[in-house]
Parts: C-alpha cells; sequence; structure tokens
C-alpha cells in the first residue's frame, strides 16, 4: 500500500487502501475523494484535518472520522486506533 504526500492539491484514491503515514500527508486546504471501494489507513499519531470529503461523490459531513468509518481501514495504527479511535478532521 503506498504512501502519500500531498502538499497542495486534492487527493483522489480509487479502489484501493492509502496508508497516510504522517499528519502533514494530506494538505489542510485539500479535498480527498475515494472512489469504488477506497479506503484510508491512518497509520499516524495527531489528527489530520483537511477540507472536504466525497465518498463516490457525496460530500461527507464535517466530522471526525476514524476507524469504524466504512471508508477508514480497521487496520490503522495510529495513537487513538485502540479505544476512543484515530482521528481525521474535516474542516
Amino acid at each position: 500500500k503506498p504512501d502519500a504526500l500531498v502538499t497542495t492539491g486534492d487527493l483522489h484514491v480509487e479502489g484501493t487502501t492509502l496508508a497516510l503515514n504522517s499528519t502533514d500527508a494530506v494538505g489542510d486546504d485539500a479535498d480527498v475523494y475515494l472512489t469504488s471501494g477506497a479506503k484510508l489507513r491512518l497509520d499516524f499519531n495527531g489528527t489530520l484535518f483537511v477540507r472536504r470529503v466525497y465518498v463516490d461523490g457525496v460530500r461527507q459531513p464535517r466530522n471526525v472520522f476514524g476507524p469504524g468509518t466504512d471508508w477508514i481501514d480497521p487496520a490503522s495504527t495510529g495513537s487513538l486506533a485502540n479505544g476512543s479511535g484515530l482521528m481525521l478532521l474535516l474542516r
């Protein structure tokens, strides 16, 4: 599973699981587009901020997401992955 580093621009993931290993992996002004069963694997400590997430074209509500969300890989290994969940906060 590849790692991503996107400092500017949007992130598009189609039909695969993309491992993010840093809270800086995606810029906080980026939109994330997941299609065809794509998932994010959150393998970092802390909170990753992004502008918006779209799953199969549907904008996800502003919220905090982590394991238990259908588009977050349950194998995520970040520090909050056990217990209260690893967070992906949408702005």
